[in-house]
């Protein structure tokens, strides 16, 4: 499982970017190493329009299957949809910390089932 966080920085202490298209980097992580890599996400500023779309097809050739974000506009939520790609929006503090409550609440979760 890879995760993708919108990052207001590239380490796993920086706060979680509120806007997922115009997020100026995203972490992708393994959840269960902590290992991580930082990208700078080059729509953040070029695009007019559409920096959703095209940053939703930027994280799927990277092989994310999770993204955790402020917000998403629904045009990038339908790319995600279709890519079959969770997204999870009104994230909030570190990206460290929201990698590590999604996970917990997955194994949690699965467990129980």
């Amino acid at each position: 499982m890879k995760i993708a966080v919108s990052s207001e920085g590239t380490t796993l202490y920086d706060l979680v970017a509120y806007s997922f298209g115009r997020c100026p980097y995203f972490i992708i992580v393994d959840p269960v190493s902590m290992e991580y890599e930082e990208i700078t996400n080059p729509n953040s500023v070029s695009l007019g329009g559409g920096a959703g779309v095209q940053t939703a097809s930027l994280l799927a050739e990277k092989g994310v299957s999770v993204i955790l974000t402020g917000n998403c506009g629904p045009v990038a939520l339908d790319v995600f949809g279709q890519q079959g790609i969770i997204i999870v929006k009104n994230i909030k503090g570190s990206v460290k910390q929201a990698v590590q409550d999604y996970y917990s609440d997955e194994t949690k979760n699965s467990s129980e089932a």
